[in-house]
């Protein structure tokens, strides 16, 4: 039986305070996904990679990262941003 986390986004992985205008980076997704050798990345919608690459804390994400590896847990996330 794996591990699942829930997490809720909003906070951990995308602090309030963080939250601000950033000018869009074009193409990004294909940027990182031959960055990071992960074609799965290129699939993403820019504006959602956007969003993450913008918002998202590096340090949570590591953290985050390691849980899973650790416990071969898989994530369930949320947001309050669903609801909007």
């Amino acid at each position: 039986m794996n591990a699942v986390i829930f997490l809720d986004i909003d906070g951990v992985l995308a602090p309030k305070e963080r939250i601000q205008t950033y000018t869009m980076i074009e193409q990004l997704n294909k940027k990182l996904a031959y960055k990071k050798e992960d074609a799965r990345i290129e699939a993403l919608p820019n504006n959602l990679v956007n969003q993450i690459y913008h918002h998202f804390d590096a340090e949570s994400c590591r953290m985050i990262l390691k849980l899973c590896e650790s416990f071969d847990a898989k994530i369930v996330l949320t947001s309050i941003l669903a609801i909007w």
